[in-house]
């Protein structure tokens, strides 16, 4: 989670950059969304686990692997106005939905796998979800 929350800190203070209109956000931008994407891809299912690799719910990382980095580069391209953005939040936006529904369901459920991965994964969809909405509806479009 500390490598998470710097790489979106780093996002955040991207965004605020390119707002403002100075040059270079750009760089920072790519290279922080780039960063979370990657990390949410494939390493994902080291990065999700909380104790141990098998301790996690398969079906939610695997859906994670799927939405999350595709939500997190379709934030990057809303925020950079590149084309293809509205496509890429109209199908990453209800699976990382799916992912946080079945995470907050299944939080105090499930005996075998610690709360904290399902709070853990609620957490990230949360904030997707939310960022992606802000995003969707405060920059303009093509």
């Amino acid at each position: 989670m500390k490598t998470e929350t710097v790489l979106w800190g780093f996002a955040l203070l991207a965004t605020i950059l390119k707002i403002i209109g100075i040059t270079g956000a750009h760089v920072l931008l790519l290279t922080s969304f780039g960063a979370l994407s990657l990390v949410y891809h494939i390493p994902g299912i080291y990065f999700y686990a909380v104790e141990k690799i098998k301790a996690q719910n398969w079906f939610v990382t695997v859906f994670a692997i799927l939405f999350l980095p595709v939500a997190t580069l379709s934030i990057l391209f809303r925020i950079m106005q590149w084309s293809g953005a509205i496509p890429m939040l109209y199908i990453s936006i209800p699976g990382v939905f799916v992912v946080a529904m079945v995470a907050f369901l299944k939080r105090k459920k499930d005996l075998i796998i610690s709360e904290q991965y399902y709070s853990n994964m609620l957490f990230r969809c949360g904030l997707l979800v939310g960022v992606a909405t802000l995003v969707f509806t405060i920059f303009p479009g093509q």
